[in-house]
């Protein structure tokens, strides 16, 4: 139901998981991350340890409908300092977990890559909330 989201799941595929949204309680919206599968750009590959995901981060409304209102454009979550080879893009990564510090302004993401090790990355919560149009 929402135009931008349903654009990129035409383009790449399914888009799906993620991490639990968290409410936002002053901007009355929960954020959430997911990923989607580049299934459509690379079919023969879907199933396989070299799909490759890309992440976004989606923001609802926080009361009934839920309306989803505002989806970034897709994103790598960096690699592991230890991946080989290191210049190989990112493969079958996800995102477990996300907390939002609004004081500290950010937002830090758990995730792996082919479900091996645990990697921490921090975003600035005000520059994800201006891709997502929500700067008030």
């Amino acid at each position: 139901s929402y135009a931008p989201l349903a654009r990129l799941v035409d383009a790449r595929g399914r888009v799906s998981g993620g991490a639990p949204p968290v409410l936002l309680e002053a901007r009355e919206v929960y954020l959430g991350l997911a990923h989607v599968k580049d299934s459509k750009r690379t079919p023969e590959l879907t199933g396989t340890k070299h799909m490759v995901y890309r992440h976004l981060f989606y923001a609802f409304e926080a009361r009934p409908p839920f309306q989803l209102v505002a989806a970034s454009e897709p994103f790598l979550l960096p690699r592991a300092a230890d991946a080989e080879p290191a210049s190989a893009l990112p493969t079958v990564q996800f995102a477990s977990g996300m907390v939002v510090d609004e004081g500290r302004d950010t937002v830090l993401i758990s995730h792996s890559e082919l479900d091996c090790g645990a990697a921490l990355t921090q975003f600035s919560l005000s520059v994800v909330l201006e891709e997502l149009g929500l700067v008030r």
